[in-house]
This record gives structure tokens, C-alpha cells and sequence, in this order.
């Protein structure tokens, strides 16, 4: 407002549009990427739905809009991933995605996301492979802990400490009595006694949780009674697994915990950590519902796209935000 002697003047302030030459304003930027990522309908089903309430909008047009918005946001993208790395605990975890114009190799979606104890932030990378260099690539000059489910890429960073992920030590049982089927008893014992081991670390785990256990409280029990079932558990699979024939289905489920037994006993040196994974596993389900309906990516350039939106969208909707709305705005 500007004021003279004998008038005030109204002017209105200029702003900036997130898509100046174009159509479709923020609002409806932010509504193709709500569909996409978080109703999981691909760019053709909302071509229908727009053409079934007479807007005749083209898919290409909703594919353009959909990565100028993933452009805008990138600079934020940055951020939350300079931000992230401060922490010194992350879980991290891979699954494929199909990109047609790289459709010679198998490309990977890399997810990253912060511990239970920290500001809920979840990022997605594309790769166009799942190369042991991809992992010092996202994590830069990260120090600290990566909660992992074991793939060896981690454990070969520098300054970091892989811990490894006791749910897949329990799967490998688990998979294995589901598949005996009451066959081959001895065996199956064998596996239940394995398995038995597991769920006694996990009762411990949640006895803590029950309690509401503090840091300190959860790092002390767990150095005196999950530690002394990991100790009876490493002597009987050092006892157990010569035993068995190396090529054994039996010896395969033994040989996850065998393996990374020391990276499975890290969740010891820090009463943050999580004995397992799935905090980051559950991170990519998502990824993995919304490829069941749109299958695959076009381009490399709509595969990193994607990889953006899905990291701005998941980690809207771990702190409760309206994800229409908090795009609208950031637009």
C-alpha cells in the first residue's frame, strides 16, 4: 500500500507462477501428481476421467505438466537430501523399476528414509542399475549407521556401520517350513529350532516397546539378554551348518544369518537402531503399488521424475499433510 497526501494507492504485489506459460495452473499441477502417486491412476486413466467431465486434456499434455511440477520441486528434493545425510542413522532398500528407454538393463529405484526417532523424510532415487557405486553416490560423504537387509553394497562404504536386517533372517525359516509343509521333519525341526532363537530377540523387542522403554533402557537389555541370545545362536548355527549339504535348502536359510551375523548383532551398538529393516521396506511398498498400475516409466527422464514426486508425496503424507493442498502451496 502506498500512501500520498491526499489518497492511499492500492498496487498488488507481483509473484512468481511455478508454470507461467502455461494452462494448467498449480492447482491442477498438484492434482495430476495426487492421482498419480497417491490414488495410484496413471496419466491414461486420468485422461478418461477428464475427458468423461468434457475436458478433452491429452496425455501428453498431463505428462508435461506432471514433469514441469517434478522439476519445480527438485531444489526441495536437494534439500531434504543434504538434509538427511546430517543424521547419522538412515534405512535404505532397493526394488526394479522398468524404464522402456533403458529397457537393455534392469534399473532400480534406490529408497532412503530416516530412523523412527527422527523427522520422518523418505526419498527415492533412480538408477539405472543396483552398481555397489550407486549406493556412494546417494550417500555422498554420509557418516553414521544404514539399516540395510544386507546387500554388501553398504558394508563397503567408508564410515559407515551396515545393519542388517533380522526379519529376513526369520523369512529364510519361515519360507522354509512354508515350503516342507510338514515334510521333512528333521529338517523342519532343525528350522524351527533357528527360527525359535529369532523370536526370542523379537519378544525382547517388544517387551521394550511395551514398556516404552528409553534409549539407554533399550541399549541395556539389549547388552545383557539379547546379547546372550545371540550368543547361544551363533554356537548353534556354527554347530548346525556343517552339517547340513551346502546346496540344501535348510543350509540356504541358515547361511542369511551365518553371513551377516556380525552385521545382524549391530543394532546392539545403538539403542535407536531398529532390529530390522522394514521401517525402509515399508517405504518402497508404496513404490511397488503404484508400479502394479502404471507398470513402467517411458524415459529416463520420467523415471527420475517420478522418483522426485514420489519423495515429495511420501514424505507429505508421514507428517499428515494433505498432499494436494502442501503441492498447491509449494507451487
Amino acid at each position: 500500500t502506498c500512501y500520498s497526501d491526499d489518497e492511499t494507492i492500492l498496487v498488488k504485489a507481483p509473484y512468481d507462477l511455478a508454470f507461467p506459460k502455461s494452462m494448467a495452473d498449480s492447482s491442477l499441477v498438484a492434482n495430476v501428481i495426487t492421482e498419480k502417486f497417491v490414488k495410484y491412476l496413471p496419466l491414461y486413466r486420468q485422461e478418461k476421467l477428464f475427458k468423461n467431465v468434457g475436458l478433452p486434456i491429452s496425455r501428453a499434455n498431463l505428462s508435461n505438466w506432471f514433469l514441469a511440477g517434478a522439476e519445480y520441486l527438485k531444489p526441495l528434493f536437494n534439500i531434504m537430501h543434504d538434509d538427511v545425510l546430517k543424521l547419522d542413522i538412515l534405512h535404505m532398500d532397493e526394488t526394479t523399476v522398468q524404464v522402456i528407454e533403458n529397457a537393455k538393463f534392469k534399473s532400480y529405484i534406490w529408497g532412503v528414509c530416516t530412523s523412527k526417532h527422527d523427522i520422518p523424510v523418505y526419498l527415492y532415487f533412480y538408477k539405472e542399475s543396483r552398481e555397489h557405486n550407486n549406493a556412494k553416490i546417494i550417500l555422498k560423504d554420509y557418516k553414521g549407521y544404514i539399516q540395510s537387509d544386507g546387500y554388501e553394497a553398504y558394508d563397503k562404504i567408508d564410515n559407515c556401520i551396515d545393519v542388517c536386517c533380522m526379519a529376513h533372517a526369520r523369512r529364510k525359516y519361515s519360507d522354509f517350513i512354508t515350503m516342507c509343509k510338514g515334510k521333512l521333519e528333521v529338517s523342519s525341526s532343525l528350522c524351527l529350532q533357528g527360527l525359535k532363537y529369532i523370536n526370542e530377540l523379537y519378544s525382547i523387542e517388544s517387551n521394550l516397546e511395551k514398556e516404552k522403554a528409553s534409549i539407554n533402557r533399550i541399549y541395556e537389555v539389549r547388552n545383557t539378554k539379547s546379547k546372550e541370545v545371540l550368543d547361544r545362536y551363533k554356537i548353534w548355527l556354527d554347530e548346525t551348518y556343517p552339517t547340513l549339504p551346502p546346496k540344501s535348502n535348510l543350509a540356504k536359510a541358515l547361511f542369511y544369518s551365518i553371513n551377516n551375523f556380525n552385521n545382524l548383532s549391530n543394532y546392539l551398538l545403538d539403542g535407536r537402531l531398529s532390529i530390522d529393516n522394514n521401517r525402509a521396506e515399508r517405504q518402497m511398498k508404496n513404490f511397488v503399488i503404484g508400479r502394479k498400475n502404471w507398470m513402467f516409466c517411458n524415459t529416463l527422464n520420467g523415471a527420475e521424475s517420478s522418483s522426485i514426486a514420489y519423495s515429495i508425496v511420501e514424505t507429505a503424507i508421514a507428517n499428515n499433510l494433505n498432499v494436494f493442498e502442501y503441492l498447491k502451496y509449494t507451487f
